[in-house]
């Protein structure tokens, strides 16, 4: 290891080759890996890439989660592992040596701009083969052009030579096929969410490689592992006091229906776990993170409801054999277009196997219970408004969150508002917003801690006045008010006179 503290190299290919290698894993080695080609490309100048003009490289420094699978394992072989890693950190602004130790000695000075250019770190492990350890990155920018969200993100406060640093990312690492397995990466990157959502536990990887639990339904054992099967990735969310939405339905066939499934959970933050299978390959576990929207101004009624999750061209997805924010679009086949590169160059397509959501037990309601309600609420507007573009936005959301939306809102009137803001609500909501031709015009609130044969709806809001006309006559007809009644009940039939 080398004596200096730290070094200041500019970003190149090379130096970033360097900056990942440890003593067991040299440049030449690391440059034949995945996560380098793809954090090259991340880091680099090209396209909507962090363009990245500076390493910085911490070469003694202590990593936590490093630290917890160290002693798990690692501190009783025969061989010596040191327990040291290093922390590559990447600046956006070009600098010297010499300038960033002015910046350290005075952080608020005129260092400002070389912090402010702070991009993240890379934390490289002292092993063989699987040096890419805790990571956090920017993510991609959100434009006009790019409307990118990362709901999954959360803000981590770095500290490098005493200056505090703030960035939104989610923590990814390399897997570590001796403690743990791709589903334990994917795990792990999606429990540092969860932790901050719902105050749960947050494990090292070797820890969530014990918790899912052999259990000699399959061969192997727990170090090494392999890989975790459906029942294992159960057992490890429950050990953190969470329950699982799995499916693996034959209505994902359905491009449309699965962009929404996943979207109505993230939006909320919840990571969403995607198995895929790779032809020839064998199975994977990723964690999607976010999403892009397409500059499309239409809304295709391409499954049995305009929705307007659509409008995702791409996903966002932590993949442990590649890197954090991977890009994760659909092909002509509706297969998952992936960030694995074929020999050519090429990107590799995947099909999807299965679905995990980490969920609090509390929330009972489910995205089917919620669009099996919305679809009738649907199918009235068609037959009531036969010219206009209708579509929905179906969500999960803590009501905090959706009470800080309409204190942010600038079209709900002030009563109204008022009366939203100081009505009680559970914690736990899901809303679905109905737009005809891109304007709200009504609100569905449901209590997502309710159970599915109950009547759920809670709240109905109508911010256009036009329809709530439209209604008030339609439910003066006997034959309209059987229809609310039996195909979505009479409580909801009372809400919904209410809200005229």
């Amino acid at each position: 290891m080398s004596k200096k503290l730290y070094s200041v190299l500019p970003f190149s290919a090379d130096n970033l080759a360097e900056a990942l290698s440890n003593t067991l894993t040299p440049s030449e080695k690391v440059r034949t890996k995945k996560h380098y080609t793809y954090f090259n490309e991340y880091l680099g100048d090209s396209g909507d890439s962090l363009n990245a003009k500076t390493i910085v490289i911490e070469h003694k420094y202590i990593s936590k989660s490093y630290l917890m699978d160290f002693s798990s394992y690692y501190s009783t072989c025969f061989s010596e592992y040191d327990r040291f890693c290093k922390r590559v950190h990447f600046f956006s602004k070009a600098f010297s040596k010499r300038t960033f130790n002015a910046a350290i000695k005075n952080p608020t000075g005129s260092g400002n701009a070389i912090w402010d250019s702070y991009l993240g770190y890379i934390v490289v492990k002292p092993l063989p083969s699987i040096p890419i350890g805790a990571t956090l990155l920017k993510t991609y920018n959100h434009t006009d052009s790019d409307k990118r969200f990362f709901p999954s993100t959360k803000e981590y406060k770095i500290n490098l030579f005493g200056k505090e640093i703030t960035i939104n990312s989610l923590a990814f690492q390399e897997q570590d096929s001796v403690v743990g397995a791709c589903a334990s990466s994917a795990l792990w990157s999606a429990f540092h969410k969860t932790s901050q959502l719902f105050q749960t536990p947050l494990p090292s990887p070797s820890d969530i490689t014990k918790s899912a639990k052999n259990l000699f339904q399959n061969s192997g054992r727990t170090f090494p592992n392999s890989g975790l099967d459906h029942y294992q990735i159960g057992n490890a969310i429950e050990s953190v006091g969470l329950v699982s939405e799995l499916r693996n339905s034959s209505k994902f066939s359905d491009v449309g229906y699965l962009k929404a499934f996943i979207y109505a959970y993230n939006k909320m933050g919840l990571p969403v776990l995607l198995g895929i299978k790779f032809a020839g390959l064998g199975g994977h576990l990723i964690t999607v993170t976010g999403f892009k929207k397409s500059n499309d101004t239409t809304f295709p009624r391409d499954i049995k409801m305009s929705l307007k999750a659509s409008k995702i061209d791409r996903l966002y997805a932590h993949d442990d054999q590649v890197g954090p924010f991977s890009k994760l679009g659909f092909d002509i086949h509706n297969d998952f277009e992936t960030s694995w590169l074929k020999d050519d160059g090429t990107k590799m397509s995947a099909t999807l196997v299965s679905v995990f959501i980490p969920i609090h037990h509390k929330i009972r309601l489910t995205f089917e219970n919620i669009y099996a309600k919305v679809r009738w609420m649907d199918f009235y507007f068609l037959q009531r408004l036969t010219t206009a573009e209708i579509y929905w936005d179906i969500y999960l959301d803590f009501s905090n969150e959706y009470k800080k939306s309409v204190r942010e809102s600038a079209s709900i009137p002030g009563n109204l508002k008022f009366s939203l803001l100081t009505e009680p609500l559970p914690r736990h909501v899901w809303v679905a917003k109905g737009f005809v031709n891109e304007e709200c015009m009504i609100e569905l609130l449901f209590d997502a801690t309710q159970i599915a044969s109950a009547d759920f709806c809670i709240k109905i809001n109508i911010y256009n006045y036009s329809l709530k006309t439209l209604l008030r006559d339609d439910l003066l007809n006997d034959t309209m008010k059987n229809y609310f009644i039996e195909k979505l009940g009479k409580a909801f039939l009372n809400l919904l006179t209410t809200a005229t």
